[in-house]
């Protein structure tokens, strides 16, 4: 009797590990599905370090130009 409840035991065990085992592969795939369903990567063109004011053909007057805290322009966009 002793060694079919050892069995039984050892069955229960092995299941248990397997449900285990497909219990986190579910959580993953369900963690894949909410990152699919929000996380989408979007690539955008930008141009960098570009001059806004017009260029004259012999020297540039930047007396005119206003300089911009980099926070405030991230606070902006």
């Amino acid at each position: 009797m002793k060694e079919y409840k050892d069995f039984l035991e050892e069955i229960k065990n092995k299941l248990f590990e397997k449900k285990e085992i497909s219990h986190q592969e579910e959580l993953k795939w369900i963690e894949h599905e909410q990152k699919l369903k929000f996380n989408y990567e979007v690539i955008v063109y930008m141009r960098q370090g570009q001059v806004e004011i017009p260029q004259q053909p012999v020297t540039t007057d930047y007396k005119d130009a206003i300089l911009i805290k980099n926070s405030v322009i991230h606070y902006e966009n």
